[in-house]
């Protein structure tokens, strides 16, 4: 089956989104990515495509981004969330998968990725200071329990 359109809607100045992303940790470190120019950091994701599961969204958006072959491993959490960017609030599903290489992969320390991403690992000790939206995401990523998070975020009210 192949996949046309991200499960995006818009409506005036109102946005949903099915996002999903992964939590890869190699070596107590993380990697992340933000778009050039932005303050804040993200877990590797994006959009998830009408009529595609969300584990393979995730392995998808890795692959796209930074040429990562991936295993997921489970679902971490589901953050609902409710936030203004650019002049359009967002209503968005978020799915948080730990992730893991599926392989042993030397070049992972140098990944580039598309030319409007940068990429960089963080210590996980480090995630507490970092600037990362959703802010909530942080409670996903330092979760060392096996139970699946469900966090309700509304930046609107």
């Amino acid at each position: 089956m192949s996949f046309y359109k991200d499960v995006v809607f818009q409506n005036n100045q109102l946005c949903f989104n099915f996002r999903v992303s992964g939590i890869l940790k190699v070596n107590n470190m993380i990697l992340l990515h933000k778009k050039k120019g932005d303050q804040f950091w993200n877990l590797i994701g994006g959009r998830v495509k009408l009529g595609e599961f969300s584990d393979a969204a995730v392995k998808r958006e890795f692959w796209e981004e930074v040429k990562i072959d991936l295993k997921v491993k489970e679902l971490k959490g589901v953050v609902e969330n409710k936030f203004k960017f650019k002049e359009m609030i967002y209503h968005e599903i978020l799915m948080i998968y730990e992730v893991s290489l599926n392989q042993e992969q030397d070049d992972i320390w140098e990944k580039n990725g598309e030319e409007d991403l940068v990429f960089k690992w963080f210590h996980i000790e480090d995630i507490k200071k970092l600037d990362i939206k959703p802010e909530c995401s942080k409670k996903i990523i330092l979760d060392s329990t096996k139970e699946i998070i469900h966090i309700t975020n509304d930046e609107i009210r």
